[in-house]
Parts: structure tokens; sequence; C-alpha cells
């Protein structure tokens, strides 16, 4: 059966996304970086700094399931860094804790801005299905100006925050951003379509180029 659209994209992006759940909360992130330390090797995940602020805060267990493996990490085994102002966190595991592909997929030029009605797609592990990485796209809405965000016309289920965003030629994925809320449309009193939140990620990849650093360290 001949198929089309984002069925490559697929394949490619859903190796580099992960389920994050702790006790009180849960989400979805994604592989941004790796370092090494002497001889050690440190995956890093990118996710929404709400996804992980209760963990953050009491020191919490957290279980990640990947695209082939799943693991239980405890406090001590992983390092936190967050900024809740612009809801973006980081998570360092040990290299060996999950299936990660070798290297992380490009992130955007932080110069760079899409224009509005421009078609991009998202990922995650919504909460209404068990251990699914599901696929969204839409467009564009409109680009924020103030901190280059975008809105989206699409929504975010519950589980899905802290996934990428990413846009693709064909070739290549681009990440452009993590997906951080859903704004719903109450204005006649019912809870309607409304729009997506996208963050931009560029306080993170700052952050690995060394120029940048976020606002709360966790070394638990």
């Amino acid at each position: 059966m001949k198929t089309n659209g984002w069925v490559e994209a697929a394949e490619i992006i859903f190796p580099h996304v992960v389920k994050l759940e702790m006790p009180d909360s849960a989400g979805s992130g994604f592989y941004i970086a790796y370092r090494t330390e002497k001889k050690a090797k440190f995956a890093v995940i990118a996710t929404a700094a709400h996804v992980i602020e209760h963990a953050f805060k009491w020191a919490e267990p957290i279980r990640l399931t990947g695209h082939k493996s799943t693991t239980m990490l405890m406090p001590g085994q992983y390092e936190m860094q967050a900024s809740d102002g612009l809801d973006l966190a980081i998570i360092e595991i040990p290299w060996e804790a999950m299936d990660f592909p070798s290297h992380p997929l490009p992130t955007a030029n932080p110069k760079e801005v899409l224009p509005t009605g421009s078609q991009i797609a998202w990922c995650g592990f919504p909460n209404i299905v068990e251990g699914m990485n599901c696929l969204f796209s839409g467009h564009i809405s409109a680009n924020v100006a103030s901190n280059g965000d975008y809105l989206i016309d699409g929504v975010v289920i519950h589980g899905v925050s802290g996934g990428p965003a990413f846009v693709y030629d064909g070739k290549t994925i681009t990440i452009i951003g993590l997906l951080s809320q859903y704004l719903p449309n109450r204005q006649t009193g019912e809870s309607l379509p409304g729009l997506g939140v996208v963050r931009r990620i560029n306080p993170l990849t700052e952050y690995f180029d060394g120029e940048e650093k976020l606002g709360r360290r966790n070394t638990r």
C-alpha cells in the first residue's frame, strides 16, 4: 500500500521520544543532546518544566519508556535542570539507561522564524491511550513575537506536553520546539477547540553551547 505524508518522519523521530512517568505526573520528552564526563556518557532529554515540577521538588523516581525499552531511575541516578518562566527542562540520564540513536536530531536556528501557515508535526504519549507514541500535524497559526514561541492549530493532549514539534522536508527532521500547553476556547462557557503552544528551545541549545544556564539545578 502506497503512503505519503508524515510516515517517514514518524519512523525517524519516534526512537528519539520518551514517555516520562512520575508518581504525581506524566508527560513526554525527547533526546536533545549527549555529554561525556571522564569515561561516562549521558543522554540529555528535553521536556516541559511543568511535567517534572513535582519530581524536581520532591526527588521522586522517574520511569522512562522509549521506542524499545523501559527503565526506572531513582533519585541520584538522574540530574534535572529547569526554568519555570520558560517551561523548559532537561533530564540527564546514564547513556545505557535507554536505547537512543547515536546522535540527536538537528534543531532550528534560533534566528530563523517559521511564517504563519507553515506545516509542522508533533508527537508524544497522550494519557488517553496506554504507552503509545502518537503523531499529530497542523499549521503554525501565529508567531509570538515577544519570545519566539508559536501558536498552533492543534490540540496538546495531556501527556504530550514536553514532546517535540518539528518540520520535515522529505529528508531531514528539524526540531523547532517542544509542546508546552493547550489554550482551550471557553468564550461560550464550553470547552471548544483552541490553540496549542510550542516553546522554542534555543535556551536549551545555548546551554549546551556554554552560553546560558537554566535557572534551577537539581543534582540529587
